[in-house]
């Protein structure tokens, strides 16, 4: 999400500080805190989070260095971005290649990378990575320190510019409550998963429902950080058995109806697969339940259901 620099969420590491993956941060170009590399990917005021594919076909997230191109004053606005992956190995995005994979050559372990949204990298001043907690004012000519912190780049923290303040409120969904959710049409080795969820209190502000009987006890409930609805063993867990994509829309309502595909654990390929025949209904009185293996589909004589952490992967905001 945007709040978190596009990049991966991790719990606080057993440090007496904690560390959260944000890409200028370069406690992490220490292997005490992260430890895992690609190409030349580091840590630093000018890196943002990159979305990969590496080698293996395997999606995941690192940080490089990158550079804004093509700055036009008039519309304060830039046409491009270079990232780079490795040593004399840039890649050059432009607009145009928002969102788009780009494969790479010539570095160990790296297949391919997406384009980021050049507005979201590098933003409308004429200095994108001239701050670590603030954003740079052309007017002022300087940094603009977020609170917590000051200093000509905004790296110092200062808690004396904190005044104190009380917790805000806890987000108001706009939720029609509803008493069950019928998931249909998840097939191969996890169409036990298909059935009737009747509500079980909430998660996050947003109802959550339960099936006692579905894998000894499985909740479906959604979760505001990750903007998704998930299948699991435990209320709120960050691990599950599959999930689908939801937004918060303007009109503040997580509809499960309205959710794209849906995602499962596919221990073969090591990787979550898309499935596209999933529906759910909220308050139904009819539920067609299990489906019957699809074997054309699924390969299900080594599949297993496994319940595998993962982790959101996305793009750097300024």
């Amino acid at each position: 999400p945007e709040s978190h620099d596009y990049c991966k969420f991790a719990a606080p590491y057993t440090t007496s500080i904690n560390f959260e993956y944000n890409c200028v941060d370069i406690r992490g170009n220490s292997g005490s805190y992260d430890g895992t590399s690609i190409g030349s990917s580091q840590y630093g005021l000018d890196s943002r989070c990159v979305s990969v594919i590496d080698s293996s076909g395997d999606q995941d997230a690192f940080c490089f260095q990158m550079e804004c191109t093509g700055y036009d004053s008039t519309t304060s606005s830039y046409s491009g971005v270079d990232i780079t992956v490795d040593s004399g190995v840039v890649v050059s995005c432009s607009k145009s290649d928002e969102l788009t994979t780009m494969s790479v050559s010539g570095v160990s372990g790296l297949g391919s990378i997406q384009c980021p949204d050049i507005n979201a990298i590098c933003g409308s001043s004429t200095s994108p990575f001239a701050c670590y907690y603030g954003t740079y004012d052309d007017a002022l000519g300087k940094c603009v320190c977020a609170p917590g912190y000051s200093g000509a780049d905004c790296n110092t923290e200062d808690m004396s510019l904190v005044a104190e303040a009380s917790l805000a409120d806890a987000v108001e969904y706009n939720v029609t409550e509803h008493s069950k959710v019928c998931i249909n049409g998840i097939t191969g080795y996890w169409n036990s998963f298909n059935g009737v969820y009747t509500l079980e209190g909430t998660n996050e502000g947003v109802e959550a429902f339960y099936n006692p009987s579905i894998n000894r006890g499985t909740y479906l409930f959604y979760q505001r950080y990750s903007s998704d609805w998930s299948l699991s063993s435990t209320l709120g867990s960050s691990s599950r058995f599959g999930s689908c994509d939801k937004s918060i829309g303007p009109d503040n309502d997580p509809d499960i109806e309205d959710c794209g595909y849906w995602s499962f654990y596919d221990e073969d390929s090591d990787s979550f697969k898309e499935m596209q025949t999933v529906q759910a209904t909220y308050d139904t009185d009819t539920c067609e339940g299990n489906t019957d293996v699809d074997t054309d589909e699924w390969e299900s004589g080594s599949n297993r259901i496994w319940i595998k952490t993962w982790i959101q992967l996305a793009f750097v905001a300024t």
